[in-house]
């Protein structure tokens, strides 16, 4: 059982001034800044806002807690 109860948030720049954040359940514990920033230029060619707009950059990243229901 996964005691992790922390999201990663990823926070991109969209196309047309806007932003777009992407949140991951469970990010292993040892992650730091640098190596999520490495990874998110990895996946930001695939990605694409939900109106169909370019993500053209990554902004930042933050953690914060969510609870099992």
């Amino acid at each position: 059982m996964n005691t992790n109860n922390k999201v990663l948030e990823l926070t991109f720049t969209v196309e047309g001034s806007r932003s777009m954040t992407l949140s991951i359940p469970c990010p292993k514990d040892e992650l730091t800044l640098e190596t999520v920033k490495e990874k998110a230029a990895l996946i930001l060619p695939v990605l694409e806002s939900s109106s169909g707009h370019a993500v053209t950059a990554f902004n930042n990243a933050g953690f914060s807690l969510f609870h099992d229901s």
